[in-house]
């Protein structure tokens, strides 16, 4: 299109900037009003000469996105004020920039998901308040270094934490002369052991001088009966039931997985195949992904293909992550990442997968409060994370004794769609199994239990994918979900049970199918075409 001989002033100051996200909006009437405006109608191609007009050459330069469309619409790039407000003059409301905001991967060891932002504070205490002294060992006695302690209580501040040493002891100072303010006592160990909470401990301190009282702690090892597989999830919604065979004639299903594990570059759609997609949960080298591992063990015969995104991808990474699974005729997204806020190319490039009949699943988030984005979305099916009894030791932070429970810190609200075993999952790791928890790992539950629906269904499973087919596996999920007490308001249609007639048996180690009266299925609250 003609372009106007006006370009965009000299080059912006020479400064990092932030991440953006940006592109030209739909809106033919801005468009066209700019080009009655100025006598020139904006394209992506000219957006993206500006950029480079104005950028410094050590900024680089714009990358497109493939936002699940036939060509890209979107720009990746790092601007700083004066460059936002070149280009703002110059394009006026036919321009979008949005922040290309950062995801968080919601998930990581049992006990720590209210602790990932806090930091130790061993000297905080006042030197002349009572310790605690404690000496963390297995079960032969042996000690355990490297044992977080965290004391949980009214007016205990940061003092109230501890790394245990070399010889296992570990020394507690508290920011209070009252023991009895210690309501809770965290151990989050390393690998190999499961994770204990004491709840109203009782504690004997040393006064400042004296000789140490000490207090011995044993941590179970993870072995059987509990953590032996990391099959209790499934057992727990009763795929160690579904069909071990697809149907014949059934169409191959492939499973995308968004992991946070280290790669040799960014996810770019242009390089797919340089060891940063991988083929397969468990080849040669790569670290280990434990969504991947899970979705693997409880859905064998789908075809799984991890992502390698970094720790924090952007909402940029996201949207090329998701266009390279509809290119590539991906069934089924398990995006284990959350942020706070919407990103609204996200959320475009989201409904544009839906058009196209991919299933997303995210985790509703790891924050205890309102559901976390992209989960929020209504494209996307939203997972909270559940307790399941007989999964891990009663004294393991989170632990469900008797009865199916909400996660302490799953998100909850109307966004929510369903809730799936997410406390407690043992699963391998770059250091070793380890008992996990987040509602990432419900979410690789959840794209568990449709892809064993895509291989067994006869209504799904020979059917091509399609906006139809997503409603439908949508709807059949759903339809399996029960409320097992839990509220409709903060679980949604409640857990899934592959039998209509599964219920929780507390008595033994992993829950097992068994009859129950017939449960009133709730539809979601966010059923949608």
């Amino acid at each position: 299109m003609p372009r106007s001989d006006t370009q965009p002033a000299a080059r912006a100051e020479t400064v990092e900037g932030e991440p953006y996200l940006v592109s030209l909006r739909p809106d033919a009437f801005d468009a066209l009003r700019l080009a009655h405006r100025d006598g020139w109608l904006p394209d992506l191609e000219g957006l993206e000469a500006d950029l480079r007009a104005i950028l410094p050459p050590e900024a680089g330069a714009p990358r497109r996105l493939a936002t699940a469309t036939s060509s890209p619409d979107m720009l990746a790039v790092r601007l700083g004020p004066d460059a936002v407000a070149q280009l703002s003059r110059r394009y006026g409301a036919a321009l979008r920039i949005e922040p290309d905001i950062a995801f968080r991967h919601q998930a990581g060891p049992m006990g720590s998901r209210r602790l990932a932002d806090r930091e130790i504070g061993l000297s905080a205490a006042p030197t002349d308040t009572p310790a605690l002294h404690f000496r963390i060992v297995d079960d032969e006695g042996a000690p355990i270094p490297g044992v977080r302690l965290w004391a949980e209580g009214v007016g205990l501040g940061t003092g109230g934490q501890a790394v245990s040493d070399a010889s296992g002891r570990a020394i507690l100072k508290l920011e209070t002369r009252n023991p009895a303010a210690v309501r809770a006592l965290n151990l989050l160990p390393g690998i190999g052991f499961w994770p204990r909470r004491l709840l109203r401990p009782i504690l004997h301190p040393t006064p400042p001088g004296a000789a140490p009282r000490l207090r011995t702690l044993t941590l179970r090892r993870l072995e059987a009966p509990f953590g032996a597989l990391p099959l209790c999830a499934s057992a727990a919604m009763g795929l160690d039931r579904a069909p071990a065979l697809t149907l014949p004639g059934a169409r191959g299903v492939r499973v995308a997985v968004l992991d946070p594990g280290a790669a040799r570059q960014s996810f770019d759609i242009a390089d797919a195949d340089c060891s940063v997609l991988v083929d397969g949960w468990t080849p040669a080298g790569a670290p280990p992904s434990p969504g991947g591992a899970l979705i693997a063990s409880a859905a064998p015969g789908a075809r799984i293909e991890i992502l390698r995104l970094g720790p924090a991808p952007r909402a940029s990474e996201l949207i090329d992550a998701i266009g390279w699974c509809l290119a590539t005729g991906i069934d089924l997204l398990d995006l284990g990442f959350a942020a706070a806020t919407p990103c609204p190319a996200l959320s475009a490039t989201l409904a544009r997968a839906r058009a196209g009949g991919l299933v997303v699943v995210a985790p509703a988030g790891d924050t205890g409060g309102a559901v976390s984005y992209p989960a929020a979305e209504p494209a996307v099916l939203a997972v909270g994370a559940a307790s399941a009894p007989g999964c891990c030791p009663p004294d393991a932070p989170g632990a469900a004794r008797q009865a199916l429970r909400l996660a302490d810190f799953t998100a909850r609200g109307e966004d929510v769609d369903l809730v799936a075993p997410g406390v407690g999952l043992v699963l391998p790791t770059s250091a070793g199994p380890a008992p996990l928890d987040g509602t990432a790992l419900a979410a690789a539950g959840v794209t568990a239990f449709l892809a064993s629906l895509l291989q067994t269904d006869p209504a799904l499973a020979r059917a091509p994918r399609s906006r139809h087919r997503a409603h439908l596996l949508r709807v059949a999920l759903l339809e399996r979900c029960h409320s097992h007490g839990l509220s409709a308001h903060e679980a949604g249609a409640g857990f899934p049970a592959w039998d209509p007639l599964m219920r929780l048996d507390t008595e033994s180690d992993c829950p097992i199918p068994a009859m129950m009266p017939d449960d009133q299925a709730l539809p979601g609250n966010r059923l949608a075409v």
